[in-house]
């Protein structure tokens, strides 16, 4: 070299880099990534699952519980036309003293006081939902009840309600 002359910049044949493909481990930045990048991407991907996971566990919670409120819909309905069924011939009603729950009808072709409970139902149980029945605004005449749909055994949530009102002779208000 000469003096006064710059140097100038030498191109390999692979470009500025000097890579060279064939070679396994050429240098730092040969086609790979950083510690700190990898790092980077799992701190995000997972910050993006735990977003994902959150919204599908909401969107799982809300379909069960509508689907629990739409079984307790059923076992009301289910109840109704059982109860309806077996007091068709009634001709007095009494509520059993204290326990609203169980209701006494006078049977006009047997002539015998029947006994009506949730438990007599066969909708009274679906596993998670249960019947309740309340008889306690019955008369002699009239029928005053309260069927509900009781999630839980501890800490009762009612997910249905549905009153039924029948009087002698079997007229369904």
């Amino acid at each position: 070299m000469r003096y006064g002359r710059r140097k100038r910049e030498v191109r390999g044949r692979y470009g500025i880099t000097g890579h060279d493909p064939k070679k396994r481990f050429s240098s730092a930045f040969a086609g790979g990534y950083t510690m700190v990048e990898m790092v980077v991407a799992a701190a995000i991907f997972s910050l993006a699952a735990a977003g994902a996971y959150r919204m599908a566990e909401g969107q799982l919670e809300s379909f069960q519980n509508q689907w629990q409120k739409e079984q307790a819909w059923e076992l009301c309905a289910a109840a109704y036309m059982e109860i309806q069924n077996q007091i068709q011939n009634a001709v007095q009603f009494q509520p059993a003293g204290r326990n609203q729950e169980i209701l006494c009808f006078l049977d006009e072709k047997t002539g015998q006081w029947k006994h009506l409970r949730a438990d007599d139902l066969s909708a009274a149980d679906d596993g998670m939902i249960r019947i309740q029945l309340d008889f306690s605004d019955t008369t002699e005449e009239q029928l005053k009840g309260e069927i509900r749909a009781v999630r839980g055994f501890q800490t009762e949530e009612i997910l249905a309600v549905r009153n039924l009102t029948v009087s002698v002779g079997g007229y369904y208000e």
